[in-house]
């Protein structure tokens, strides 16, 4: 079993290849669009092959496994940026730039950067080109980060986690795409853009924006409707519409809950479903 972080992915592609049958399908998932992203500035056109949705993403892994076996030692794949003090993934300078722009103490930045890295990482590319775009052409772009959010329950109380859903990209609405380019090249923290088959930079449709905004709202709209223990609910369906109770039990797999109301000054115990009830 190889360790789960990108340096001991990155020795057995480079180094001891001979352990790359140790890496999981689930880290080659995991890390394939960090790797990706990282082989797209001297490959872009295996990089933009291997992206595309219709190929599995521990296969793609796997196939850029097979090519850089076939070329010299990628020393560019180490950034020089690592030799500068860095918070995370976040170097010293950006750290201090992310500070003023948040408005936030430090240590709250340390533990945005701990816990919600990707979010920061996407935030901070996203200002810079909003800030570049003005400061040298006086245009304002619009800079989507879609994010979902993560609800889970445990010891009877719901937990929420804003989660990136795309790691590593963004998307961007703006009329002027070659002034966007230009500062893909100089922004620190960009790589470059998806770009279809003729080599020009991919042009989302309406549809397929509104498909994406469709889906996040139902995430998260389906993530506040979770329930914890004890909670008092109201009955909406059925013969006990109208009646509150608390709720003793769940089980959101076969959608049953355990709800106590009381009937004639009696607390009684009735079986619903999750559409039976609303907070």
């Amino acid at each position: 079993m190889i360790d789960n972080n990108i340096l001991a992915i990155s020795n057995v592609m480079f180094r001891d290849k001979k352990d790359w049958s140790k890496v999981t399908d689930e880290q080659k998932d995991q890390f394939f669009f960090i790797f990706n992203r990282y082989f797209s500035k001297k490959y872009p056109k295996q990089s933009q092959f291997l992206n595309d949705k219709n190929i599995d993403k521990s296969i793609g892994m796997d196939l850029w496994f097979e090519f850089m076996k076939t070329q010299p030692y990628p020393k560019w794949f180490w950034s020089k940026a690592k030799e500068e003090k860095t918070k995370g993934d976040i170097s010293e300078k950006e750290f201090k730039r992310l500070l003023s722009h948040l408005q936030i103490k430090s240590e709250e930045l340390d533990f945005l950067i701990k816990h919600h890295k990707d979010e920061i990482i996407e935030e901070s590319v996203s200002d810079k080109l909003k800030t570049e775009m003005i400061r040298d052409f006086n245009e304002d772009v619009n800079v989507l980060i879609p994010t979902k959010t993560i609800s889970t329950v445990k010891d009877g109380k719901i937990k929420h986690k804003e989660q990136v859903m795309y790691p590593g990209y963004i998307f961007v609405e703006t009329a002027s795409v070659d002034k966007v380019l230009h500062f893909v090249k100089v922004i620190n923290g960009m790589s470059g853009v998806l770009k279809d088959p003729q080599g020009n930079p991919t042009i989302m449709r309406k549809s397929e924006i509104e498909k994406m905004a469709g889906i996040i709202e139902e995430v998260n709209r389906n993530s506040k409707d979770l329930y914890v223990l004890g909670e008092e609910v109201s009955v909406i369906n059925g013969p006990f519409s109208t009646f509150r109770g608390k709720i003793q039990s769940i089980d959101y797999e076969k959608d049953k809950i355990k709800l106590e109301v009381t009937i004639f000054g009696r607390a009684t115990i009735v079986d619903l479903t999750l559409a039976d009830i609303s907070k």
